[in-house]
């Protein structure tokens, strides 16, 4: 399991402490928890630092575990990444956009 997965795992569960970010994450680590806690706008940070090329396709209304959550699906719009896409689901918007990124980032391989 290589740091990153760690990270995502945390952030499924809810729980991120320091211990869980990658290296190559550091310099974005207020952003990633300020997300988990519910902020968008750190989301939207996030993103616009690690994955420029790509939008936000999809963020609505979902069901998780029989209860209300968010769907994200993030699509790469650049020529080199046609295909690619990440998609994630959580209690919260910003949970859901965090996972996405996080996702994304390890599809596309480092940050």
């Amino acid at each position: 399991m290589t740091d990153l997965d760690k990270l995502i795992a945390a952030v499924e569960a809810g729980g991120v402490t320091n211990e869980h970010l990658p290296d190559s994450l550091v310099a974005v680590w207020q952003p990633i928890v300020d997300a988990l806690s519910g902020s968008l706008d750190a989301a939207l940070r996030l993103h616009d630092a690690l994955l420029p090329v790509w939008v936000v396709e999809n963020l609505g209304n979902a069901i998780i575990d029989g209860t209300g959550g968010w769907n994200v699906r993030l699509v790469a719009h650049d020529y080199l990444e046609t295909f690619a896409h990440a998609t994630a689901s959580a209690k919260t918007p910003a949970s859901a956009w965090l996972l996405a990124i996080l996702r994304a980032i390890k599809a596309k391989g480092a940050p």
